[in-house]
């Protein structure tokens, strides 16, 4: 049986030797928050002062407000004022249950984002 130590093995790197000389290329690992971020900025042909992301706003308002899509008009509170928080002293320390749950769908949604506090 052979001994397969990274000094018996002749392909590993020796020190201050990278196995991508060249470095990662231009473009790549773009996020795509980034690239609709880029789009958003475009204008769309035909249109002189709309960009995309004008038109995507209009949108959303209007499904809002004149279609009255409740939906939408939580999700657009939401970004305005942001969720409620619930601040909670835990510094007299406090107990974790947990409950198993057969489905994903099953397991329920937080109504509001929490914040922790606590005396250190």
């Amino acid at each position: 049986m052979t001994d397969k130590t990274e000094k018996n093995r002749p392909n590993l790197f020796q020190p201050g030797q990278t196995g991508n000389p060249n470095g990662r290329p231009k473009g790549a690992g773009i996020s795509i928050t980034t690239a609709i971020k880029r789009e958003l900025e475009k204008k769309p042909e035909g249109q002189d002062k709309s960009t995309y992301l004008d038109l995507l706003v209009k949108r959303i308002m209007k499904k809002a407000i004149q279609d009255g899509d409740q939906q939408t008009i939580k999700q657009v509170w939401n970004y305005v004022d942001g969720l409620p928080v619930a601040k909670v002293d835990v510094s007299g320390g406090f107990n974790v249950t947990t409950q198993n749950y057969a489905n994903a769908a099953d397991i329920p949604a937080p109504p509001v984002s929490i914040e922790i506090t606590g005396s250190d």
